[in-house]
């Protein structure tokens, strides 16, 4: 979100959200805004979604102890005692901010190096009132579309379009679309149609396969399939093809 989106998610209420609905078994709640996007105003919709406010939750948690336990390190760093060199503050500042890069914590906890060079110390504390505003957000996410339906309808709409990427990936990584090594337009048409086609099969495996293992992916009945097949040599009888090989050279 950017500060406009994000702020516009910050003071509306849940209870202001339409009335939930169902997708694929998780519970969504949904409101309608018009925004100004480059002079026009479009259609903007927040949505919220409990199952992904416990996900954004834990993600959060697991991130800030991430972040905890790579503080805790470079503060001891800076109390070590021995010979050598002692940390430089650019090198410790990077440090730090490459640790909230990573874990996408640069808001979430506030820090700063204390001291001279002989004792430096590093202070750190949590930035609670962006982790309050971080816990409002968790389970809000906006889409932007020109489409005049319902915001069912319109969130259908989008995540329709995994599966088309799903499709382009299995054509490209399971069946080995490429590389194409006709020239002609007849042949290259008819390798085209024959991935279609093997991507056809894929797809009838898949919902045949989802009847007995429930969610199963195509690729990976086609894996669990392989252990029941079988290498068997090709066995060419050549008998026929050497007699008349040697009566041609004969007659030659």
């Amino acid at each position: 979100m950017d500060k406009r989106f994000r702020a516009l998610a910050l003071k509306t209420s849940l209870k202001s959200f339409g009335r939930a609905f169902t997708l694929k078994g998780e519970a969504l709640q949904a409101k309608k805004f018009a925004v100004d996007i480059g002079g026009n105003d479009r259609r903007c919709i927040l949505y919220y979604s409990e199952e992904k406010a416990e996900r954004d939750k834990k993600s959060r948690e697991i991130r800030l102890a991430r972040v905890k336990e790579g503080l805790v390190e470079v503060a001891a760093s800076l109390t070590r005692e021995g010979a050598g060199r002692k940390p430089t503050r650019n090198g410790i500042e990077k440090r730090i901010v490459l640790l909230h890069e990573k874990s996408h914590c640069e808001r979430l906890i506030d820090w700063r190096l204390v001291g001279g060079r002989g004792g430096r110390r590093l202070k750190w504390e949590l930035n609670e009132t962006a982790i309050k505003e971080e816990e409002i957000l968790d389970g809000r996410y906006w889409l932007v579309t020109t489409l005049d339906d319902s915001p069912k309808n319109v969130i259908e709409t989008y995540r329709a379009r995994d599966a088309v990427e799903r499709g382009f990936r299995i054509t490209k990584e399971t069946i080995k679309i490429r590389p194409i090594w006709n020239r002609t337009e007849q042949h290259i048409k008819a390798h085209l149609f024959v991935c279609f086609l093997a991507y056809l099969l894929h797809s009838l495996l898949e919902l045949q396969a989802r009847k007995s293992v429930e969610g199963i992916a195509g690729t990976k009945a086609l894996d669990k399939l392989k252990v029941l097949t079988k290498k068997t040599r090709r066995v060419f009888d050549t008998a026929g093809a050497k007699e008349l090989r040697t009566d041609l050279v004969d007659e030659s």
